[in-house]
């Protein structure tokens, strides 16, 4: 066996590898959090969904990290599993739209594509850019390989020995798909082993019959990303990557009898399209598949729901983040009192992480840093759901007045720690992304007047929850005085950095409106802060009164004068 033939099929091979990896990293790196926002807002019915699935797949050239982004938003309890069959469905669509795309037989013109996606990596100076410079030049290497891997292939299949081997395997359907399912698993990517299926149908003899278990072995071993996706989520999480493997092995129990007729019709519709290449028709027969069981199952979104919500009983709401409260605490209100005001002091320091991770992201922005942020929100807001439904829903009706008091503080307390939360994933972390996006900085004036100011904000923050926590907080006048006066300090740093711009600071002029915008949302969530203060010590007629740590809570007009 030519051992340089071997060398060029396992060169091809990594190189198809590392550019499946490059086409997807970057635009998933740029439009991760976009696009989960996105999935979060367009998935209101099957069909949305089912488009969402498909463009998301595209764009991040990945059917295994769009599946693994919707674990995680189900996981998060942001959306439910009916509604995410359909986004699932869209997924299998999306890479065979993906592998049509590369059927194309333009490998002569890989080297173009990887020299224009190499300088606009180079050359760019914005990140969206770079991002777009990766994903053509990973198309080009795929494109490269696949010519690469064919010639290598085309040689070895010519000698006895190796047109034996291939063929005792490809004679072997089920041995063919746990091969290509095991691959698959292991380099987590069900492409790179149908595109590897595209030089083994150009080698003489093989016939698509024999390739089609390589299609359906891959479509079952995709699942394997999802599941990892699970290990040390929640149930939710497990529901979505066990509905994408019932999709698959349901499609494949269905298709492996009928490979024939499938490698017949993926034959006859390239034909009919005038590209009946090996690779066109492979590409088909992973379309049809996919396409067949996104027919079999969009209908019934609700169904398969319910199924793996009967098979995987669902952890309650905010399992795993709101571990302490359950309805039936309340046949001692005490004792559910303190279970939320635990999970409450939980909640603010979740945000007060967040608040205190900014601080590192103002200084170096990172996106990666950012993301973690954000997802700490979403927590927070998983919370705050739990905790006011649990608060106001379960109660029984005869509390008495300090334990409604107590209770009601408690449901202030949550909103004003929600809004901080809010404040700074949907406000503060994209204002310092955009620091990133720009390759921008601060000058070293104004990044010193911005970290002052957080870090003042920040142990203003920590105050508040120590007194939350029923310690003794000796900076409270020092909190509402600096409240008092934050509009005055607030006009000085404008002024500073206005200052600033007049002397012509090169950074300053770069980052201005960014730096503006960041003192007024600090403003905005030291006057949460110090409403969370107003909650804990308000009480009628003066002093804090109630057994619980504080009172009761002001009317809701009082809390903001």
């Amino acid at each position: 066996m030519n051992a340089a033939l071997i060398g060029q099929v396992v060169a091809g091979l990594a190189l198809l590898l590392f550019g499946l990896r490059l086409a997807s990293v970057g635009p998933r790196d740029v439009l991760g959090r976009r696009l989960r926002v996105f999935l979060e807002t367009v998935t209101r019915n099957r069909w949305s969904g089912l488009g969402a699935g498909i463009g998301t797949t595209l764009l991040l050239s990945s059917s295994s990290a769009a599946t693994v982004l919707v674990v995680g938003l189900v996981d998060a309890g942001l959306i439910g599993l009916g509604r995410i069959v359909a986004v699932l469905l869209g997924t299998g669509i999306g890479t065979a739209l993906t592998l049509q795309i590369v059927a194309f037989r333009i490998g002569a013109y890989a080297g173009f594509a990887i020299g224009l996606g190499l300088v606009l990596r180079l050359v760019s100076r914005y990140r969206i850019w770079r991002a777009v410079g990766d994903a053509i030049m990973g198309l080009g290497l795929i494109f490269f390989s696949l010519d690469l891997m064919g010639d290598g292939l085309a040689g070895l299949v010519s000698g006895e020995a190796a047109s034996q081997a291939v063929a005792a395997l490809l004679g072997r359907p089920v041995v063919t798909l746990l091969t290509a399912a095991a691959l698959t698993a292991v380099w987590q990517s069900s492409a790179a082993t149908i595109l590897l299926a595209f030089p083994i149908l150009a080698s003489p003899g093989v016939t698509l019959t024999q390739v089609v278990p390589i299609v359906l072995g891959a479509n079952i071993g995709t699942c394997a990303t999802a599941l990892l996706a699970c290990v040390g989520g929640g149930r939710r999480g497990l529901q979505v990557a066990m509905a994408h493997l019932l999709f698959k092995v349901v499609g494949v129990a269905v298709a492996l009898p009928l490979a024939g007729v499938l490698a017949a019709a993926a034959a006859w519709v390239a034909d009919l399209v005038g590209a009946a290449t090996p690779a066109r028709q492979v590409a088909m027969a992973h379309t049809l598949f996919n396409a067949a069981i996104a027919a079999l199952f969009l209908p019934f979104p609700e169904l398969v729901a319910g199924l793996l919500g009967r098979l995987i009983p669902a952890d309650r709401r905010g399992k795993g983040v709101v571990e302490n409260v359950h309805p039936d605490l309340w046949a001692d209100p005490e004792q559910a009192l303190t279970a939320a005001h635990g999970e409450v002091l939980g909640m603010g320091h979740r945000a007060l992480w967040c608040l205190a991770e900014l601080g590192r992201l103002l200084e170096r922005p990172h996106s990666r840093l950012a993301d973690d942020i954000v997802r700490a929100d979403d927590r927070i807001d998983v919370i705050d759901e739990v905790l006011t439904h649990y608060l106001t829903e379960d109660p029984p009706a005869d509390l008495t007045a300090d334990q409604r008091e107590f209770r009601d503080k408690l449901l202030f307390a949550i909103k004003d720690i929600e809004h901080v939360g809010d404040v700074i994933s949907k406000v503060l972390v994209p204002l310092a992304v955009k620091l990133e996006r720009r390759e921008r900085g601060f000058s070293e004036a104004g990044l010193a007047e911005l970290k002052a100011f957080h870090a003042r904000v920040t142990a203003d923050f920590a105050a508040a929850l120590d007194l939350l926590a029923g310690k003794d907080a000796p900076r409270l006048d020092d909190i509402f005085a600096f409240e008092a006066t934050i509009q005055d300090r607030d006009h000085a740093l404008e002024q500073a950095h206005l200052q600033r711009l007049e002397r012509g600071v090169q950074a300053a002029v770069l980052t201005s409106t960014i730096h503006l915008d960041l003192l007024t949302n600090l403003r905005v969530v030291h006057s949460y802060v110090t409403d969370l203060v107003r909650v804990i010590t308000w009480s009628p007629g003066g002093p804090r009164r109630g057994d619980g740590p504080f009172g009761a809570p002001p009317p809701k007009e009082e809390l903001r004068p």
